[in-house]
């Protein structure tokens, strides 16, 4: 049986460093279900010593060029976006789509990434060492009853909304398709 969705989630470069007081997991314990670790100030300023910067999407016109590249990258590759949402240091992505989640995620991130390099040096800005994240968060969808609450999670429950699609914002509404940007 394949799963009938995958909800795909991926931060920003270093915005979530060891030692963070959201809590973080240490390369020794990280296994599946194992606590975070409690927050570690010292632990992250020695990251923040050594020149780590984290990377941002601080305007609208970056988070709305991610956006367009993930749903270009869905169309290309025929997959079938459900909700996405790029924050200013992650985005949420739930899609339909055929093959593993950690290769759909490299894809997502590679186009994203050159269209954010593209930005950069239209703009004239230096070039951070790296956009994202090394990896991520892959949840397997298998149920048609998860979808509805996660869209909602992931269109509605961000905050301020951002740069966000929506195959279906009102689940109740069929006839509305929005971009929400």
């Amino acid at each position: 049986m394949s799963p009938i969705a995958y909800f795909i989630t991926f931060s920003t470069y270093a915005c979530h460093l060891p030692g963070d007081s959201r809590g973080w997991v240490s390369p020794a314990r990280n296994i599946y279900g194992t606590p975070q670790e409690p927050p570690d100030p010292v632990c992250k300023n020695s990251f923040l010593s050594q020149g780590i910067k984290p990377y941002t999407l601080d305007t609208d016109t970056q988070r709305v060029l991610v956006l367009e590249s993930l749903l270009k990258t869905c169309q290309l590759r025929s997959w079938q976006a459900i909700a996405m949402h790029v924050r200013q240091n992650h985005v949420h992505c739930l899609l339909k789509a055929t093959g593993l989640p950690e290769q759909i995620m490299v894809s997502l991130k590679a186009h994203a990434t050159r269209c954010l390099k593209e930005y950069h040096l239209r703009n004239g800005q230096i070039m951070p060492p790296k956009f994202w994240a090394s990896h991520g968060s892959t949840r397997y969808i298998w149920k048609p009853e998860e979808l509805e609450p996660l869209t909602h999670y992931i269109y509605h429950e961000q905050g301020t909304p951002m740069a966000r699609f929506c195959l279906n914002p009102d689940p109740h509404d069929a006839s509305r398709n929005t971009h929400g940007w």
